[in-house]
């Protein structure tokens, strides 16, 4: 997550956890030159759950937790064979994929020929950024993964709808899968809507899921 940005979702942690803030690609000083909604990113959030693996031994545990493109970017990663210290996944305001998000602006801007313009995005991805529109999607991957989740979306979210979690939620397999919303209109404020709700949500989570805070 940009630390400039949602770095103050660090705030999830105070209870004793430690956190590792990662910027995307292509965000502040992270290599990269071109967003690809999760298509790429999804592997980046691979990576660097084997590397805390590597970096502090096969006894640490793990949450991966995004905002977002980080939403999205964690439930798009959850199929993809994470290692076993990862003991759940949270993800708030994610969207679907590449292609609905898209879609779902150019609909809400009242943006004209909106079929052919997401169709030229779609050219332009392929060639310049090396992804499909289609690569990733939130809900396929969770109807693939047994890792527990917690989706956290707000009802009034002005930015990408809340059906998009919805559509996620409904997708999962997971035994553990819990949703949380509030009234929140504003694009990735839950937690600034009823924090002290959002907060006992997350730790009953992370207590359902057998995180330890020591």
């Amino acid at each position: 997550m940009p630390r400039n940005d949602f770095g103050s979702y660090v705030e999830y942690y105070k209870k004793g956890y430690s956190a590792l803030l990662v910027n995307h690609r292509c965000h502040y000083k992270s290599e990269g030159k071109y967003i690809t909604f999760g298509a790429m990113e999804r592997y980046d959030a691979l990576y660097w759950a084997r590397e805390m693996v590597k970096r502090f031994g096969d006894d640490v545990e793990l949450v991966l937790a995004g905002i977002s493109l980080g939403g999205a970017t964690v439930m798009m990663a959850s199929d993809l064979g994470l290692p076993h210290q990862v003991k759940g996944i949270i993800s708030d305001c994610g969207f679907v994929s590449c292609k609905q998000i898209v879609k779902s602006v150019i609909k809400s801007w009242k943006i004209p020929f909106a079929t052919f313009i997401t169709w030229v995005m779609g050219i332009y991805c392929k060639v310049f950024g090396h992804f499909s529109m289609t690569e990733g999607d939130s809900s396929k991957a969770l109807a693939n993964s047994n890792i527990p989740i917690l989706i956290i979306h707000g009802r009034y979210d002005d930015f990408v709808p809340y059906e998009c979690s919805e559509i996620c939620y409904k997708n999962c397999k997971q035994e553990i899968k819990e949703f949380y919303s509030n009234d929140a209109i504003t694009h990735g404020t839950s937690f600034f809507y009823d924090k002290e709700e959002y907060l006992n949500r997350v730790y009953s989570f992370l207590d359902k899921v057998g995180f330890s805070d020591k």
